[in-house]
């Protein structure tokens, strides 16, 4: 994964990382998808590879952005669970959305199930 500073050296312009970062965040599209879009409607040759790396070095540089931000709640929060693969392992992720305005408030990552995290 590349570090921070290899974002401030990419070749692509700003506006075509934003377009990367769209169809690849935005809109959930695979890097290869992603890479594949880009090629075919916007005639812009990028690797899959590069694709996941513009993302993580992107997600490196707003985490602490979206971990300090002051989301304002309301009243009516609800939380979930899930699975997702980390570095090929399975993990569970547990984390509480406010209902209303679906913003993720808070998250935890795990390699087991938590006691108590769910109901019969």
């Amino acid at each position: 994964m590349p570090n921070v500073k290899d974002l401030a050296r990419i070749q692509a312009s700003p506006h075509t990382l934003g377009l990367i970062l769209t169809y690849n965040v935005n809109f959930a599209l695979s890097t290869r998808m992603t890479a594949a879009l880009m090629r075919e409607v916007h005639g812009v040759k990028v690797s899959h590879t590069t694709v996941s790396n513009y993302a993580n070095a992107t997600a490196i540089l707003i985490k602490p952005f979206v971990d300090n931000f002051d989301y304002d709640p309301t009243s009516q929060l609800c939380g979930d669970e899930t699975y997702i693969e980390v570095s090929g392992k399975w993990r569970h992720l547990y984390f509480i959305v406010d209902a209303i305005k679906r913003d993720i408030l808070a998250y935890h990552v795990s390699p087991i199930r938590i006691a108590g995290s769910y109901r019969k």
